[in-house]
């Protein structure tokens, strides 16, 4: 009966070392076309005054192509920066200010052209930004226009002109948010800022998101890292991430295990403050927020629970194992019973 019991004891004792063992092994994995080569054109002028600008267009194909030009203005699509064409029913009128030298080409295999195109400014414009988009779409035979040339899912070149004079230049931070409220279980965490241009030409927002945590933790994300535009009326919602790993089709353990990996190299625990700082205009403005939050990594705690009460178990298995064995010693010493 003793020997039946030390034998499961011992069982016990190496599963453990196995669980830890397999653990440690699955942790330790490591883990044809036309290209439009000036997407967007900035211009300025006075009212009154003529600007010149240029279209670079170069040829992929193996093919030579017919292209023809048209003009379209542009407006915010929503908060996500992209921009919403104007249909040409509802043609702006500024859009009589531009002239392309060209609004047909045909470019042989391999080309590339320059097609300058002039904006003569009205006297009595009024002053302020102004946005146009200048198409090139191919021409088949019967000199019908066919798809729409893009370059990297962008449709033509963006023309932003500005017209200067009382340029107003005003922004306000409508939000400043911390995805989930104020207490996160998981990473990664999104910080959701929301910036309304208020002026009347566009600006080009950039700032700084400054996280500390109470025990030492300090991170900067910069904001807008990429100089995107806001324009006149619209607002625009700039999304960051705090922590988080990349998303792979692994089992369902090493996800966990990576989870707790970017929580530990985060430094992810207690309470964070995230000061946003944003400056915007030619003449730098400045405004800032505050959000609070605080961060309980379940995960990276599930693991260290997991991992004393094993350690303990280990412990009281390997005393219960020596006993036993001191015991049948003692056993063996003792006189033979005649």
């Amino acid at each position: 009966m003793r020997q039946r019991l030390i034998f499961n004891l011992l069982v016990t004792k190496r599963l453990t070392l196995a669980f830890f063992l397999f653990f440690s092994i699955i942790w330790g994995l490591p883990v044809g076309a036309t290209t439009i080569f000036s997407p967007i054109v900035q211009l300025k002028a006075d009212p009154g005054e003529s600007v010149r600008g240029v279209v670079k267009i170069y040829n992929e194909s193996e093919a030579d192509t017919a292209l023809a030009a048209s003009l379209e203005s542009f407006e915010a699509a929503g908060e996500s920066g992209k921009p919403a064409f104007v249909p040409p029913s509802e043609k702006n009128s500024f859009l009589a200010w531009f002239t392309l030298d060209q609004d047909s080409v045909v470019l042989k295999k391999k080309q590339a052209i320059i097609v300058p195109f002039t904006i003569v400014v009205p006297p009595n414009a009024t002053p302020g930004g102004y946005y146009a988009v200048i198409f090139w779409q191919t021409v088949n035979n019967s000199g019908t226009k066919n798809s729409a040339v893009g370059v990297n899912s962008k449709v033509g070149t963006l023309v932003f002109l500005t017209v200067n004079g009382e340029v107003v230049e005003k922004g306000e931070l409508k939000s400043f948010d911390v995805g989930g409220g104020k207490w996160h279980w998981q990473l990664p965490i999104n910080f959701d800022i929301r910036f309304s241009n208020q002026g009347n030409i566009h600006l080009q927002p950039t700032g700084k998101i400054e996280l500390s945590g109470w025990f030492g933790q300090h991170k900067t994300y910069v904001v807008n890292d990429d100089q995107g535009y806001v324009l006149p009326g619209s607002v625009r919602n700039f999304q960051l991430k705090f922590g988080g790993y990349q998303a792979t089709n692994e089992i369902w353990l090493k996800q966990l295990w990576l989870e707790i990996v970017s929580e530990v190299d985060h430094f992810a625990f207690g309470p964070f403050t995230a000061q946003l700082t944003f400056n915007y205009g030619s003449q730098p403005q400045s405004l800032t927020a505050e959000n609070y939050f605080w961060y309980v990594p379940v995960k990276l705690i599930g693991l260290g629970v997991i991992m004393i009460t094993a350690i303990l178990l280990m412990v009281m298995i390997n005393r219960r194992v020596k006993r036993l064995k001191q015991k049948i010693k003692n056993d063996q010493k003792l006189p033979k019973s005649v």
